[in-house]
């Protein structure tokens, strides 16, 4: 099989000679080339022509890359200490709490500030400025259940109480800290605190817990009671 080489310079030759036609046949392949009337060449090959061969290409190596130095080692002296801040004898120091944190009494296992039957008004929502009653509290959940506030439409089953069912507004739970006990005195919205006393309750004396509203100093209800020994430790 002829290169494309071989029939360039088969064409040039029979160009600048006087032959018509030329006919070259191998591997079973016939190449015909003929002369047409304006000395144009044609060219009829009945075999497959071999293509050039591809030049190299010259591969250059990347460069390599020079291994980076390693850094030097931190001394005692240069590695990071604690920085010391001098305390000032003339500032007192608070420790405080959990940023976010809600405390719904004054300590784990103490009375909560608020709980059910107390009269509260709500101070941040939708239903702010509204009073009304605790019908629940759910201290786990930090929230309750207030009449007359937060009332939703919800859709009701059948049942003993509404046998027809349908749709009906009940009040949803809110978080404790929206609301605030209103005093007793003012009828105003205040914090509620503790305070303690000594009674004599039947010739015993007891060391009592009430809970008072702070903003008027009245008396709430009575939150637990212990018996005093003889000693001066109630139990």
């Amino acid at each position: 099989m002829l290169k494309i080489q071989e029939i360039q310079e088969i064409i040039k030759l029979i160009d600048q000679s006087s032959i018509q036609k030329f006919t070259f046949e191998s591997d079973g392949g016939k190449i015909k080339l003929e002369k047409s009337s304006g000395e144009t060449l044609t060219v009829v090959s009945d075999a497959p022509l071999a293509a050039p061969a591809p030049q190299a290409v010259p591969q250059v190596a990347a460069p390599v890359a020079a291994p980076a130095a390693p850094a030097p080692a931190e001394t005692p002296a240069q590695a990071s200490a604690p920085v010391e801040v001098a305390e000032d004898a003339s500032l007192h120091k608070i420790t405080s709490p959990m940023v976010g944190t809600y405390y719904q009494a004054s300590s784990p296992d103490a009375a909560p500030y608020v709980k059910k039957g107390d009269k509260v008004t709500v101070i941040s929502g939708k239903d702010k400025g509204k009073t009304g009653v605790i019908l629940a509290s759910f201290p786990s959940k930090e929230r309750v259940l207030v009449e007359g506030v937060n009332v939703v439409k919800k859709h009701m089953k059948p049942n003993q109480e509404n046998p027809q069912g349908g749709i009906v507004s009940i009040e949803a739970p809110i978080h404790v800290s929206n609301v605030m006990f209103v005093d007793p005195k003012s009828n105003e919205p205040t914090r509620v605190g503790y305070k303690f006393e000594e009674e004599v309750i039947d010739g015993e004396k007891h060391l009592v817990k009430y809970r008072v509203a702070k903003k008027s100093g009245e008396v709430i209800d009575q939150v637990s009671k212990k018996k005093i020994e003889k000693g001066g430790s109630s139990d």
